[in-house]
């Protein structure tokens, strides 16, 4: 076993220390108790340490029935590092670091356990919703990104709000270019099923309503994000092109991704 775990391990202190909480979830499973919790009390400091190390620490006590050991320890770690902290509480999960960490694993074990809130599990849910929100906001920001105007919508777009060229182009050959390049991009980022959103400027201005702005960031990620008329991409070479000009796509917005 120790060989096998050398070699998933390697130098790295992370997965090693990830190999040996598995060690101490099979020691559990065959009744090995106390080598388990030798195994897991060795690791024990790593929690301020690693950000993964809450989870498979955790994850090993529960396995073992420990989950009260784990709230002791975690909240142990969770005081400790916020000792280390200046400074007000962190505004996201990226600010938070491995606090979040902490707090996330800290929250689900007590979850586990049925104990009423706390300080502690209080931010742990400000985090996570933050960290929701600004999730929510990026995935509108990348819907945005592929919204695609066929070319009468857009010259009716930039005719009522020109500064608008700088979202999606400043006419219609750019728009279909940055589209298209920004659909490669995310095709070699491993992105796969990419499609086009069909937008319309009375739709946009319908969305936004009296009292919006349709030209908006939020506004227009908004108006993106609830359509549900789509382009599938990319079409074949010799297909016709996803902008609706007519001509084969080896011809018209292929090469514009270049």
């Amino acid at each position: 076993m120790d060989r096998g775990l050398d070699a998933y391990g390697g130098q790295d202190g992370s997965r090693v220390a990830a190999a040996r909480a598995l060690r101490a979830r099979i020691l559990f499973r065959v009744g090995r108790a106390d080598d388990a919790m030798a195994e897991l009390d060795g690791l024990r400091p790593l929690l301020t340490r690693y950000n993964d190390a809450p989870a498979y620490v955790s994850a090993a006590l529960a396995v073992g029935g420990r989950n009260r050991v784990a709230e002791e320890w975690l909240t142990e770690a969770t005081q400790s590092v916020l000792a280390e902290r200046d400074g007000p509480e962190p505004a996201s999960a990226d600010d938070a670091g491995l606090l979040f960490f902490l707090l996330q694993q800290r929250h689900r074990v007590r979850h586990a356990l049925g104990r009423s809130h706390d300080a502690h599990d209080n931010l742990a849910d400000r985090l996570e919703t933050r960290l929701a929100n600004a999730n929510a906001r990026a995935a509108a920001e990348l819907v945005d990104d592929l919204l695609f105007w066929p070319q009468g919508e857009f010259e009716q777009l930039l005719g009522q709000w020109p500064a608008l060229s700088e979202a999606y182009g400043e006419d219609w050959d750019a728009h279909r270019a940055r589209l298209e390049r920004e659909l490669n991009r995310l095709a070699r980022a491993g992105r796969s099923d990419l499609s086009l959103l069909i937008g319309s400027v009375g739709g946009l201005t319908r969305f936004a309503g009296t009292d919006g702005d349709p030209a908006d960031p939020q506004t227009r990620a908004g108006y993106a994000g609830q359509l549900r008329g789509q382009i599938t991409w990319p079409p074949e070479r010799n297909a016709a092109c996803w902008c609706g000009s007519g001509s084969k796509y080896k011809k018209c917005c292929l090469p514009r991704g270049r």
